[in-house]
């Protein structure tokens, strides 16, 4: 419960303060071709085979659970399964949704951020 507290915090905006929380996650820098990104793995579902991450923006090649960075972070839902991924949403009672409508499919002819998250946190096979 306290990783999707500290989601809610991180994603309230962009260009704030990362909280102490964050801390807590298990952050992995995405590679060298984008050193201030780094993605935490929150929840997995094989039943849906899908991955649910925390992707930091940091506004310097900084780990988000160092003191004094800054940035924005967003959460997303990888589908392994569909080759592509979409945004999150909390509702009233603070649990997180897939938005379907939100859905982007991967280009791995043009890889970006997700698509190197998603080689890394989704099954081989």
């Amino acid at each position: 419960m306290l990783r999707k507290i500290c989601l809610t915090v991180f994603a309230m905006g962009t260009g704030v303060l990362m909280p102490a929380a964050a801390q807590d996650f298990h952050w992995v820098p995405v590679n060298a071709a984008a050193p201030g990104v780094f993605y935490s793995v929150s929840d997995t579902d094989k039943k849906n085979n899908t991955v649910s991450v925390a992707v930091a923006f940091m506004r310097r090649a900084a780990n988000p659970g160092d003191a004094n960075g800054s940035g924005s972070m967003r959460t997303e839902i990888i589908l392994c399964g569909h080759n592509g991924y979409e945004d999150t949403h909390q509702d009233v009672k603070g649990v997180f949704h897939a938005a379907p409508a939100s859905f982007e499919a991967f280009d791995f002819n043009k890889p970006g951020v997700m698509e190197f998250i998603s080689r890394a946190v989704c099954p081989k096979g």
